[in-house]
């Protein structure tokens, strides 16, 4: 967290977007990675999972990317993938934690951002 309000010089207004932001793509991203694994498109898993590791690596999510970087570097070997359970727990921690931390910043949740 205090990264992030560093990164943004302690505007919470700021901060509450990034948070929303990070909330309405992280899902799709999650979501999109699952079905690239399932139908195994190798490369679009691996591509996926980068782009999840970037957005919570934005936000400090270590525990997160770093799950994501092993379904990333599984897929770009064509190997078999972890088991998806761990790094779907770990997104939906990170979310309910961004949810419950943006609500204590007192800034207004958009509709659009709601999951």
């Amino acid at each position: 967290a205090e990264m992030v309000i560093d990164a943004f010089d302690g505007d919470l207004v700021e901060i509450g977007e990034f948070v929303g932001l990070v909330l309405g793509s992280v899902p799709r991203y999650f979501q999109a990675l699952r079905e690239a694994a399932a139908s195994t498109d190798w490369e679009k898993t691996a591509s996926l999972a980068h782009t999840l590791r970037g957005s919570v690596g934005n936000i400090g999510a270590a525990r997160v990317a770093a799950l994501a970087r092993d379904v990333e570097s599984a897929a770009r070997a064509r190997g078999l993938l972890p088991d998806l359970t761990l790094l779907s727990n770990a997104v939906e921690t990170l979310l309910s934690a961004l949810v419950r931390w943006r609500q204590t910043l007192d800034v207004p949740i958009q509709e659009s951002e709601s999951r």
